[in-house]
C-alpha cells in the first residue's frame, strides 16, 4: 500500500469519525486535528462513540489505547491498526 492510500484511509475514517461525534454532539465543530475533549464529549457520549467504531469496523479498542490519542486523527489512526490487525 503506498503512502497516498494510507493516506486516503486515515482522511476516510476521520471523516466517518468526525460524523459520529456530530450525531452525538450537533454543534460539534470538529476537525481531523481536533482535541478529542472538544464538541461536549461526555464519558457517556466517549462510550457510545466507541460501541459504535466497534460495531463500524469489527474492531475493539481497549481503555489501554486512549493514552496516546490527543486528536481526531490519532483515533482514525489506531481504527485503522486495529482493522489491519496490528496493535
Amino acid at each position: 500500500m503506498t503512502h497516498t492510500d494510507q493516506s486516503d484511509r486515515v482522511e476516510m475514517v476521520t471523516r466517518e469519525i468526525i460524523e459520529m461525534i456530530r450525531s452525538e454532539v450537533p454543534a460539534a465543530n470538529l476537525t481531523a486535528e481536533s482535541a478529542l475533549q472538544e464538541g461536549g464529549m461526555d464519558s457517556l457520549r466517549v462510550m457510545s462513540l466507541v460501541l459504535r467504531i466497534e460495531a463500524r469496523y469489527d474492531i475493539e479498542l481497549d481503555a489501554d489505547d486512549g493514552g496516546d490519542l490527543r486528536t481526531v486523527r490519532d483515533l482514525a489512526q489506531l481504527v485503522l491498526r486495529r482493522v489491519d490487525g496490528q496493535p
